[in-house]
């Protein structure tokens, strides 16, 4: 999803899509193809090699996930109870700036360690009262989805009926099409990776992408990262 309210666009363009390819949402990262002689868009795996074109841009379309981030002190219980239920592989959590190792368990093994068992994180008896960071995405139910953007178009979304959409080469894009385990926070990072289905991750096997910034991680208050296109050939 695009939030328009702090996306500034400096140009655009658009071209064909990959056939078979659709995209799912806007703000999702495409990449450049090459099939039978001729270049396509699609959208990113995260593989290595691929070259960025830009962020769809289509209509606005009702997101499906959203990120959220809370912020706590590690009390005597040693337990706390994420307000949404974490999307499996979605989640990230760091206990006094540092990111905590997760285990599958209703119990931290050790200090730097958090037990997560569906909604529940639990925190070794030596991290009481230290500062938590919690960031992870969520499904969002129909009623909430509706509440952002309205209903999805009837009939679908044109760019993947007509195979055509539209990107984002130049300027600020503020999208939640990216990967909510990852630290967005890590001030050592300037610079995001493609990541699959079209969400911007740090690090990983996918092409860094020198030119593009990450100007703005997501924050409790606002459910976004914005990122600053400085070339309009972001690799």
């Amino acid at each position: 999803m695009l939030f328009t309210n702090a996306t500034d666009i400096v140009q655009t363009n658009e071209a064909d899509l990959l056939p078979g390819d659709v995209i799912q949402e806007e703000g999702q990262a495409l990449v450049w193809v090459k099939e039978g002689g001729k270049t396509y868009l699609k959208v990113s795996t995260g593989v290595t090699g691929e070259t960025f074109a830009g962020f769809a841009i289509a209509r606005l379309l009702p997101p499906t996930h959203q990120v959220k981030i809370e912020e706590f002190t590690i009390d005597a219980t040693g337990r706390f109870t994420a307000g949404r239920l974490p999307e499996a592989g979605n989640l990230l959590v760091k206990i006094a700036g540092k990111k905590a190792d997760q285990e599958a368990d209703d119990a931290a093994s050790a200090a730097g360690k958090v037990g997560v068992e569906g909604g529940n994180l639990y925190f070794h008896a030596d991290d009481v009262g230290k500062k938590v960071y919690v960031q992870y995405g969520y499904v969002l139910n129909a009623v909430e989805a509706r509440s952002f953007l309205a209903d999805a178009p009837i009939g679908g979304l044109a760019a993947n009926q007509l195979g055509r959409c539209g990107y984002i080469k130049l300027g600020n894009v503020a999208t939640n099409m990216f990967d909510f385990a990852a630290d967005w926070n890590d001030d050592t990072v300037l610079h995001p990776s493609l990541g699959p289905n079209g969400r911007l991750t740090v690090g990983g096997p996918g092409t860094l992408l020198k030119g593009v910034m990450i100007k703005q991680a997501p924050t409790a208050d606002r459910g976004y990262a914005i990122f600053e296109m400085a070339s309009s050939f972001g690799n």
